[in-house]
């Protein structure tokens, strides 16, 4: 019978949502909270974060907030300040709930 406990031996796992600012590589991508390599008996679901337009995110469950570090040196990935970030991601989440409940009724 398998084992029905993680085995961490070979693997440096870290605690999940322990921190609040992670900074993420375009390696990471696609970006999402919890992210791979955290331990997640004590997490909430996984979700997939916006970060590529932006170059932040903030995850709605745990409040982390994730920062896209540009790919070469002294280029930036697209700008605008974390007000405007949380209208995107906000308005994303709003455009893929109507199209969730238009699939359930249509």
């Amino acid at each position: 019978m398998p084992a029905m406990v993680q085995d961490d031996s070979q693997h440096r796992l870290i605690q999940a949502n322990a921190q609040h600012q992670y900074t993420v590589t375009p390696a990471d991508l696609p970006l999402s909270c919890p992210m791979p390599g955290m331990l997640l008996w004590n997490s909430h679901p996984k979700v997939y974060l916006p970060i590529e337009g932006t170059g932040w995110a903030k995850c709605g469950y745990c409040g982390a907030e994730y920062t896209l570090e540009p790919e070469e040196p002294g280029i930036a990935p697209e700008t605008g300040s974390k007000e405007e970030a949380i209208v995107r991601e906000a308005a994303a989440v709003r455009d893929a709930t109507v199209v969730r409940e238009e699939s359930a009724t249509g």
